[in-house]
């Protein structure tokens, strides 16, 4: 019994990593989806505008932020 208490103790984090990890994840999701769409415009009127373009540029930021 003893051991099960200290390697349930030793394996807890500190509680100030769950809500600094998840503030990190929001803000960093966040930000993403902020600069999509500005990057998307400004790449949008370059390459003919066609709305395979913006997929495409959705797709590929998608896919930054899953392997991220």
């Amino acid at each position: 019994m003893q051991a099960d208490e200290t390697t349930r103790a030793t394996l807890m984090a500190p509680p100030t990593v769950l809500p600094a990890f998840a503030a990190t994840l929001f803000l960093s999701a966040g930000l993403m989806f902020l600069v999509e769409p500005m990057v998307a415009r400004m790449v949008l009127p370059r390459l003919g505008g066609s709305p395979a373009v913006w997929s495409t540029c959705l797709v590929f930021f998608q896919a930054v932020l899953l392997l991220g």
